[in-house]
């Protein structure tokens, strides 16, 4: 059966409009169910494979199965200025703006503003992970002063020790820091602890955090790149250049490497070939590609999966190739010339051009991208709303100080 039949079936039966198909989550599954058995993997009956977009769109014996088209499931790449909804009764906030118009694309009801004791223990569980005290809280929500909102935000942010503490446990799963397990040599996995803290004890900016990550200045921010080296002989896909590429693509660019690292992904756009890609700009010694764990007799080309940023130059040494990654991860020329023209441009104060708690790191709903000013005052978002507004916002979020701030300006 043609795909564009089964996927057309599928639509119909589910009564769902092809603009809200989750083509991963929803479209795959039936793929799977009803194709992979002949066209996915090593079966390619009638000489058509699903394996990749170039073999699906290649077609069959017969001739094509399906059109090409252009796809919409990835925004452009390069840094751009956002054109911003208009203004829905004087909340002027540019986040506040994207909110207001998927509340009324999705006619979702604006909720109202966040009380005085939903507000305090919001602000403290965010920045610090604890509650506020009883007695703060009445004390709080009794004060008739109107810029006590402020004076609570600018102290809480004060409590340098108690957000990095808190913050330590988000970092640690994200960064793999406090794996604990059996099975890696004595000295193969170096802890990046010590530098962790001291980063968010120091509020230190989210790009210069990023490119120690990627680039180690010093041994303390080494052990995140060099992941886990294991006993024994284990999966080609859990070698520890292999785990780099896992590791900088679901840290940093959201993206799950793991399927790419065995074989071309059947649920996404990446290859084996661009896994290895990154691999190879950790490794310091000529990779040979595996599929499946088997030796394919090709060696991997240290590449950047995103050309359109630019590349990094597969002669380098290892030193520069990672220099060469971390700047385009971070793609520092194209941030500040972005932020020059973005109505989210943190200020020129130290704390402010420090990006107050990283640059984008967190906020309440949405995972290190956030939201700002009216998401946390307010509560506006229920867990499913916020995310899907997190592809619109991850290129927009604020730092933590400011983003606090920003709700009373």
């Amino acid at each position: 059966m043609r795909l564009t039949r089964l996927a057309f079936l599928f639509l119909v039966s589910a009564g769902v409009c092809p603009a809200e198909v989750d083509f991963a989550h929803q479209v795959v599954p039936v793929l799977r169910e009803h194709c992979s058995k002949c066209h996915m993997e090593d079966a390619r009956k009638g000489g058509f494979s699903m394996n990749t977009r170039d073999l699906l769109i290649k077609g069959s014996e017969n001739g094509a199965v399906v059109e090409g088209g252009k796809s919409h499931s990835e925004p452009p790449l390069k840094p751009r200025l956002p054109e911003l909804p208009p203004v829905v009764d004087g909340r002027s906030h540019p986040v506040d703006r994207i909110i207001d118009r998927y509340f009324a694309d999705h006619k979702v009801e604006r909720p109202a503003p966040l009380g005085d004791a939903a507000f305090i223990r919001r602000l403290s569980m965010d920045l610090t992970g604890l509650l506020p005290e009883p007695t703060v809280i009445s004390a709080f929500v009794s004060a008739v002063d109107p810029g006590k909102r402020a004076k609570l935000i600018e102290l809480t942010l004060a409590r340098d020790a108690d957000y990095a503490e808190h913050w330590l446990s988000f970092w640690n799963d994200l960064l793999r820091n406090d794996y604990q397990g059996t099975g890696y040599i004595d000295g193969g996995r170096k802890q990046v602890t010590k530098w962790l803290y001291e980063s968010l004890l120091k509020n230190k900016p989210y790009d210069q955090f990023a490119r120690e990550l990627l680039d180690p200045p010093a041994e303390d921010s080494q052990g995140f790149i060099d992941g886990i080296q294991w006993r024994g002989s284990v999966n080609a896909s859990q070698s520890r250049e292999v785990q780099f590429s896992q590791s900088i693509s679901q840290t940093f660019l959201g993206l799950n490497m793991k399927c790419a690292s065995c074989h071309d992904s059947f649920v996404d756009r990446w290859k084996l070939d661009e896994a290895y890609g990154l691999a190879a700009i950790y490794s310091d010694r000529p990779l040979e590609i595996e599929r499946c764990d088997k030796p394919t007799g090709r060696m991997a080309k240290a590449s950047w999966i995103f050309p359109e940023l630019g590349q990094v130059d597969p002669a380098a040494a290892r030193p520069e190739r990672l220099k060469q990654l971390a700047a385009l991860m971070t793609h520092k020329r194209a941030l500040h010339a972005h932020h020059r023209q973005s109505p989210l441009a943190p200020a020129d104060g130290p704390r402010d051009r420090a990006s107050g708690r990283f640059h984008g790191h967190r906020a309440v709903g949405c995972g290190p991208a956030g939201l700002s000013c009216g998401a946390i005052c307010e509560g506006r978002l229920r867990h499913e709303e916020s995310s899907g507004l997190h592809r619109q916002l991850a290129g927009l979020s604020i730092g933590k100080r400011r983003e606090w701030r920003s709700c009373h300006r």
